[in-house]
């Protein structure tokens, strides 16, 4: 008997479940549309992540990788919840009291199609090293010189950034604490609007603005040479023939290595020798944050990030950049152009689809 009462009440909830099929979703569900904005968004919080989990690659001497967005589109989901209540009297053999319930959601959320760039003309322009043209054209879009110097470039004449810092991290923090002397000294002038860095269509110069401005002496004589006619011309090292100041940049892969040296590492894996651990040369640069002066910070913990502005998961831990750190954001969006610069040939534009309600 008790075998028979058990049948109308299984009967009954697998009826809730099919019920559930023909349920009108709840008012607005089926109307909720993902906006221009949130494919926007969906876009370039894939690139964001994209290029930090490559820094945090870099740091662990991992293979990088790049993926190129093919294609943006929404796609649909269906949420669909039963339950059946029961209020339960028998009467002979009659269930009755039986309350079936059934709620309903859609969710649609904007997908990203991406595909791996290999192609070598991609690999060429990751390392192939900026020209001074390029970085006349980042300083001349609002860019600060100081951070454009520190991050693109290994030397200016005498001036070693170092160039061992344009690889998998050394076993050295290397001492530049005279060429972040210098980058500060032209970013003071820049910021009083007495000094720009140009490119003529010809030949990229320093070129100083005003009369009388007040030239550090040591900006000169760490360069080497006079200012005439209120400039500095310079030169890439591979421009022979040329006069000027000799000006060695790096790739864009050497900016991504030198920004990953100032990414965190859980303590756990320093010890396990799973990335380098770089001393200091000299106490005017104890670390790596030093040597940027403090323009990138990448940090890493075990529990995701509450603020944070890009954030990824690898190896077991979260690595992110926080959301108020303004100096690490900019120079984050630094790099997101250049590659932009250099990859825009390469491929169509993303096709964007919105679906329709």
């Amino acid at each position: 008997m008790a075998t028979q009462f058990l049948k109308p009440l299984t009967v009954a909830v697998g009826a809730a479940f099919l019920l559930s099929g023909c349920l009108t979703l709840p008012d607005g569900a089926e109307t909720a549309s993902v906006t221009v904005s949130d494919f926007n968004q969906a876009i370039a919080d894939s690139r964001n992540e994209q290029i930090l989990l490559n820094l945090v690659r870099l740091r662990y001497r991992d293979t990088s990788q790049f993926m190129r967005v093919l294609n943006v589109s929404d796609a649909q989901t269906y949420s669909i919840e039963a339950e059946a209540a029961t209020n339960l009297s028998f009467i002979g053999r009659a269930l009755s009291g039986v309350g079936l319930g059934a709620t309903a959601s859609a969710e649609r959320k904007p997908v990203v199609s991406m595909s791996p760039m290999d192609d070598a003309e991609f690999a060429t322009a990751l390392l192939t090293p900026l020209t001074t043209a390029d970085l006349a054209l980042l300083a001349s879009s609002g860019w600060s010189i100081e951070r454009i110097l520190l991050c693109c470039v290994e030397r200016v004449g005498a001036l070693s950034n170092s160039p061992r810092a344009s690889g998998p991290t050394p076993a050295e923090v290397p001492d530049n604490a005279a060429f972040r002397a210098f980058a500060e000294e032209v970013r003071a002038l820049q910021r009083e609007e007495a000094l720009s860095l140009i490119f003529d269509g010809e030949r990229t110069s320093l070129v100083f603005f005003g009369d009388g401005v007040d030239v550090p002496p040591a900006l000169t004589s760490q360069l080497g040479v006079d200012i005439v006619d209120d400039r500095v011309p310079l030169r890439s090292v591979s421009e022979t023939g040329e006069t000027g100041v000799p000006v060695q940049t790096r790739s864009i892969l050497g900016t991504l290595y030198a920004l990953s040296h100032a990414v965190d590492v859980p303590p756990a894996h320093a010890q396990a020798g799973l990335v380098t651990n770089a001393y200091p040369l000299s106490p005017s640069t104890p670390d790596w944050e030093t040597y940027l002066s403090g323009a990138f910070k990448v940090h890493s913990g075990r529990e995701r990030p509450d603020s944070a502005f890009v954030s990824v998961f690898y190896r077991g831990h979260w690595f992110w950049i926080d959301d108020a750190d303004l100096n690490s954001k900019t120079t984050f969006n630094l790099v997101d152009y250049l590659i932009r610069l250099k990859s825009a040939s390469g491929g169509a534009a993303p096709l964007l689809t919105l679906g329709l309600n």
